[in-house]
């Protein structure tokens, strides 16, 4: 089964960091979900735990020795959401060691969502020498991973899911109007400004409240650039969720998946 984690309670004592209850794209809450995952899966005698509504973790920065414990088997391999860049996982790789962030940017000739998987992984085995890895996605990161670990499952060990949508839409006609709104999302945005525009009305969703007043959302708006644009407008064509298979009843296709999302998070409880 998947485990499910509701970070419904947080104290921020030894931190400076914002409340994490505003789950939105902030990348930063990693940090808690390492923590927590760490609880769940490194614990003596845990296996899969269910029913865990009202397990509580605390806000406080793992420490080292936690960070280590994560990655101490196999390396950690982190994917970052759409519109998203692999230094947004920066504040995590740097202190976990044997971990690395994979630039999510796919060839041109991809044309579909299996495809676009089996590409992914294949740059993540030039960069890793190991049979298995553990994979955190965030969003658009986190159906990647799930989708990679159902096609690679001897070679995925554990699986940490952020705000992600991994069942995907049920019925094909529904997929295919996702798909082309999606395809739609970019279009006439062929310049920097054009995107900086387009990230802050993004941002200003209600799915991302409270999201422009972090540092998190000035350092995102200040890397848009010239070359994120035909990156992520590749992104959409071939991981809209209209792209990817409808799954009835996800179950976890590693040793241990661990589902999480914000106490705020209306849209993936």
């Amino acid at each position: 089964g998947v485990s499910r984690v509701m970070n419904n309670e947080f104290h921020n004592e030894r931190t400076n960091f914002p409340h994490p209850e505003i789950w939105g794209s902030k990348v930063w809450h990693a940090f808690w979900m390492v923590r927590s995952a760490n609880r769940l899966i490194h614990s003596a005698n845990t296996k899969i735990i269910n029913n865990i509504d009202n397990f509580k973790f605390s806000g406080i920065k793992p420490s080292h020795k936690e960070l280590e414990i994560l990655g101490k088997n196999y390396p950690t391999v982190f994917l970052h959401g759409l519109f998203g860049h692999a230094s947004d996982w920066d504040f995590i790789t740097q202190e976990l060691p044997n971990s690395f962030s994979l630039p999510i940017q796919i060839n041109e000739s991809i044309e579909t969502f299996d495809e676009g998987i089996r590409y992914l992984y294949k740059k993540i085995k030039e960069e890793i020498n190991s049979d298995k890895i553990n994979l955190v996605g965030y969003s658009m990161g986190g159906r990647i991973a799930y989708h990679m670990a159902r096609m690679y499952p001897n070679n995925v060990q554990n699986l940490f899911l952020i705000s992600s949508n991994i069942q995907g839409i049920e019925q094909k006609k529904d997929r295919d109007s996702r798909y082309l709104s999606d395809k739609k999302l970019m279009n006439g945005i062929d310049t920097t400004e054009k995107y900086l525009e387009f990230l802050k009305k993004w941002y200003r969703q209600s799915l991302f409240s409270g999201f422009e007043n972090t540092s998190e959302y000035i350092s995102k708006t200040s890397r848009a650039n010239q070359s994120d644009i035909k990156k992520n407008k590749k992104l959409i064509e071939i991981f809209s969720v209209g792209r990817q298979n409808f799954i009835d009843k996800p179950k976890s296709p590693a040793e241990q998946t661990v589902f999480i999302y914000g106490s705020k998070d209306q849209k993936y409880k």
